[in-house]
């Protein structure tokens, strides 16, 4: 119940959050009509889906008294005070009649264990009450004043908050009633029933305003054509040859995103029975909006893409669980491993087309951009494929022999000389953000082309004397599963969301101190070049998982 509500809240506040985008007066006539259109469209169908959302709640029991809950006992005198705090958290005699006073839940028909003090307490904190001659009346106060809004810079209609006069008030003048299971959970957790009303109007099934409602009164099979016309009009938008302005990628970005978080949360529930699949779920349209929330995401942040909290990496992992990427996880779960590939190969692609190009004027190393320039040929993926296919049937050919693996040959191996021995004459943020992209390209082909960076492995080790082979292969794996955990530990340190990794970094810790012996070649490699990128020479102390240090995704110190 509670991520249902949370995930409603969350959609309501970013359809709220479309609103204001198109008063500006930058959008085209044309355009503005399209998206108000689509705005229109957008929250008739999360209206409409208040119903069932309302039954779901039912079934669940949410709208059931709560068994770990107090009640108010009505008071034989209209309008008598009620008693104060103090006296409210002393246990109640059960032989007491009349004087409002809290009867203990072991006395109650509902509940047969014992009256547990500390929740009532807790309870009377989040409904404010407040008693006696001189306390302010709390009743008109929203209970849940420090609720997060999720961003939102407008209140819904219909925005309802739990507060005290929902249960108690100052002058008791109803019978005694028992909270819902839904109304303690939301109490308890801070969390607004948004346009559902109070829970005494889910039960009647009304609402304020309820005859003039958005959405009343639509069948299952117009909502179904609704949801169908949106995810059409979102999928006409990203295929369109026109590039969108700023103006227009920042409503895009929010359409995308509420389009999304609204089709998993009517899966999820099952709040339309006959829809069991989505056409924007599909791989290749995920892989396609994907790419398109990329490139809007540039297009709207230009040269802040590296430092903004919106921005994303492409790491599959990232896709599955970052914040930022929080409307594809569904969707990114659910994708076949060819299609994860793909994935993260669009985001690489339009991170790559940018870069450096959008990075404040800057001007690519010249390593950088022979592996950049390489990577965005059109026929870059096809040769990759054709090349893992031809090792995978002949793993012992030497692929220097066929003249169309030339070109994979050179790619892999200045990649992996880049990874190894970076550029470290440009500026310091441009070069942290070529050495990230170049151990991401590295890293795509670990999880999607093994057979590849095993092949380029082995061939790099036959140019190496007997004794140096072995160590080779083992340190460019060690500094490439180093990557992965660092960045996992550093990089997501404000995003709980993640698993956490900061043990998985101690074995790392542990190599970087044997200075002498194995490990000497990736002491090295961490002390010359990848300390000096990122700046973070206490990474390694006992320390190291400092809570007060921040990163952002691209692990710019915040």
């Amino acid at each position: 119940m509670e991520s249902m509500m949370t995930g409603r809240n969350e959609i309501g506040h970013g359809i709220d959050a479309l609103k204001p985008k198109l008063k500006t007066g930058m959008l085209e006539s044309k355009t503005k009509k399209e998206f108000s259109k689509v705005l229109f469209e957008l929250e008739q169908l999360y209206c409409a889906l208040r119903e069932p959302t309302v039954d779901k709640l039912r079934r669940l029991g949410g709208l059931d008294p709560s068994p770990n809950c107090f009640f108010v006992q009505e008071n034989p005198l209209p309008h008598a005070p009620l008693t104060s705090q103090a006296d409210l958290l002393q246990p109640a005699q059960a032989d007491r009649k009349g004087s409002g006073s809290i009867k203990s839940l072991k006395d109650s028909k509902y509940f047969k264990k014992a009256f547990i003090w500390n929740k009532l307490s807790s309870y009377v904190n989040h409904f404010g009450i407040q008693t006696g001659k001189n306390s302010p009346s709390s009743s008109s106060e929203p209970l849940l004043k420090h609720s997060d809004s999720l961003g939102s810079t407008t209140k819904r209609t219909h925005e309802h908050r739990l507060s005290p006069k929902n249960l108690v008030s100052d002058r008791v003048k109803k019978p005694a009633r028992i909270p819902t299971v839904l109304e303690a959970l939301l109490i308890e957790k801070r969390i607004t029933t948004g346009d559902l009303g109070t829970p005494q109007d889910m039960m009647s099934g009304a609402s304020d305003g309820d005859e003039l409602r958005l959405g009343k009164g639509l069948t299952n099979e117009q909502k179904i054509g609704t949801w169908n016309s949106l995810q059409d009009k979102l999928i006409k938008m990203q295929s369109r040859d026109k590039v969108p302005d700023a103006t227009e990628a920042k409503f895009l970005l929010q359409f995308v995103e509420s389009i999304y978080l609204l089709g998993d949360h009517i899966l999820r529930y099952r709040l339309l029975p006959s829809i069991d699949s989505l056409e924007i779920a599909k791989p290749d349209t995920v892989v396609k909006m994907i790419q398109f929330h990329t490139e809007l995401l540039f297009r709207h942040l230009g040269e802040s893409f590296y430092e903004a909290p919106e921005s994303v990496v492409p790491e599959l992992e990232f896709l599955r669980l970052g914040r930022a990427a929080k409307h594809f996880h569904m969707s990114v779960q659910a994708l076949p491993t060819e299609a994860q590939g793909q994935v993260v190969h669009a985001v690489l692609r339009t991170i790559l087309s940018h870069t450096p190009v959008d990075f404040h004027g800057g001007i690519p190393s010249e390593k950088f951009d022979e592996i950049r320039k390489t990577f965005l040929h059109d026929e870059f993926l096809e040769r990759v494929h054709r090349l893992s296919s031809e090792i995978i049937k002949k793993p012992d050919a030497d692929l220097r022999e066929e003249k169309d693996n030339m070109t994979m040959v050179l790619f892999m191996g200045r990649l992996m000389r880049f990874f190894r021995e970076p550029e470290m004459k440009t500026p310091p943020k441009q070069k942290k953000i070529e050495y990230q992209l170049v151990y991401y390209i590295l890293n795509f082909f670990d999880a999607y082309h093994p057979p590849i960076l095993k092949a380029m492995l082995d061939m790099w080790e036959k140019r190496l004397p007997q004794s140096q082979q072995m160590q080779n292969t083992f340190l460019l794996q060690d500094e490439l599963e180093f990557m992965r955990v660092y960045l996992a530990t550093y990089r997501n340190s404000n995003d709980r969301t993640y698993p956490q990794t900061e043990l998985q970094i101690m074995p790392f810790v542990s190599m970087f101190m044997d200075d002498r012996n194995r490990y000497s070649q990736f002491h090295r490699w961490v002390k010359i070049f990848f300390v000096e990128i990122f700046d973070h020479h206490d990474w390694h102390e006992s320390n190291f998982i400092n809570r007060y240090q921040r990163f952002n995704i691209w692990m710019d110190k915040i």
